[in-house]
């Protein structure tokens, strides 16, 4: 990622005839911020952006970008409408992401491609999980996600088949599994959850209260440092009893 990018400053009120460069010139959707000459950086000052004023359903984000939020930021994808896709390296600080049909996917189909979430939370996605990572490299820092229909945390490989490598440091992640609570996928929602021969590593994490397997890694490379791990609350235990535990692997 080049250094010497251009910095835009978003805001709910803003106007996308500002020229966006200034806190006191904000523009008012992610298309119009994206669309900036060399931008680099895009700086979401506080409040809600919502799905439908502020960027539109499925919007890609196909270059390399920094996203951070200033005082509280929400990025609100509304009931279970397609969310925000990104497929470029990503840093992102800050952001609190909602609802939606997964509340963010993240799609790096190079090995060179890498995403880093500082401080950032993913909740209540209607209908699937909270953050979505398919291949790349990914750090995790200081996040939370809760409340999201299935998994918190969910990591998966791209399509080309390029595995994701992800490390989780400081982050917790509860009540995941709030949709379809009976049969095979109501009892399968996770806290984290890494699959397709990725690799994963997770320090000082603490997972607990969802419906399904709280850790679950299947066909992958998993360690696991000095986290705490809570009850599932898996209700079907007779016919998934696999499922009713801490870690499932």
């Amino acid at each position: 990622t080049s250094v010497n990018g251009v910095t835009v400053f978003l805001s709910p009120d803003g106007l996308d005839t500002n020229d966006g460069l200034t806190v006191a010139t904000p523009k008012k959707t992610l298309s119009s911020a994206l669309s900036v000459s060399n931008v680099l950086t895009i700086i979401f000052l506080e409040g809600t952006y919502s799905l439908g004023t502020h960027f539109s359903s499925g919007q890609q984000i196909n270059q390399d970008i920094n996203i951070i939020g200033i005082g509280n930021v929400v990025i609100d994808n509304v009931s279970n409408q397609t969310p925000i896709r990104t497929y470029r390296s990503l840093y992102c600080e800050n952001i609190h992401f909602k609802h939606g049909a997964n509340t963010l996917v993240v799609e790096l189909s190079s090995n060179d491609y890498e995403a880093c979430f500082y401080h950032c939370t993913f909740s209540e996605s209607n209908t699937n999980n909270g953050l979505a990572v398919l291949g790349g490299t990914c750090y995790v820092v200081e996040c939370t996600a809760y409340g999201n229909a299935y998994d918190g945390f969910n990591y998966h490989k791209v399509s080309d088949g390029i595995s994701n490598k992800c490390i989780e440091i400081d982050c917790v992640s509860y009540g995941n599994g709030t949709y379809n609570l009976s049969g095979a996928d109501g009892q399968s929602s996770n806290a984290s959850t890494s699959h397709d021969n990725s690799k994963i590593v997770r320090v000082n994490g603490e997972y607990y209260a969802c419906h399904g397997g709280v850790i679950a890694d299947k066909e992958c490379d998993s360690a696991n440092y000095g986290c705490k791990v809570g009850v599932s609350t898996v209700t079907d235990s007779a016919n998934y009893p696999d499922r009713m535990s801490n870690f499932w692997c």
